[in-house]
């Protein structure tokens, strides 16, 4: 077990107790939570620099790496979405997506085989506007301009989810550099 999989373990550990000072709901334990999500989303990024840096890229990091931030990501808007903090609609198009992506890289690995998954440009930046979503919720700040950010994360979950689609169904058609 290297350290890249060790941080991205660790993010998945840090989910549960996330949620429960998220849950609890009071000013302390909410500024709580959003320590632990920052912490969750910086090692996000270092578990990749690490992977890269120190040659520790593995089948396990490549699989759990995804899935690690899948769970993080979507317990976040649950449970923001609980507390009124995030719109219900953008928690299910994030969830959509999610499930989207999730079956059409299933099928991929199916018909394919052996499909390795690889996030595109636009992916990482849905990925980075969700993360921001979320701590700008986190910092329960009512203004405005949460909606701004709110329509900016669904038009870019959304521009993503469908570059997914288009990729995956020209890998379906033989087009292997989609």
């Amino acid at each position: 077990m290297n350290t890249a999989n060790l941080l991205t373990i660790f993010r998945v550990l840090l989910v549960p107790i996330f949620a429960v000072f998220l849950y609890k709901g009071t000013p302390e334990t909410r500024l709580i939570a959003l320590g632990i999500f920052f912490v969750a989303a910086i090692t996000d990024a270092l578990d990749g620099l690490i992977a890269q840096r120190r040659n520790q890229i593995s089948r396990f990091g490549k699989k759990a790496d995804p899935i690690a931030d899948k769970i993080l990501l979507i317990t976040a808007f649950i449970m923001l979405t609980l507390d009124k903090s995030i719109p219900a609609f953008l928690t299910i198009i994030v969830i959509a997506r999610d499930i989207i992506i999730i079956s059409g890289f299933l099928i991929l690995y199916v018909v394919l085989g052996g499909l390795e998954p690889k996030p595109s440009k636009i992916s990482k930046c849905t990925t980075f506007l969700q993360i921001f979503t979320i701590i700008y919720a986190l910092l329960n700040i009512r203004v405005p301009s949460i909606l701004f950010i709110v329509w900016i994360t669904v038009i870019f979950t959304v521009i993503s989810g469908i570059n997914y689609v288009i990729c995956g169904v020209k890998l379906l058609n033989g087009n292997r550099k989609a």
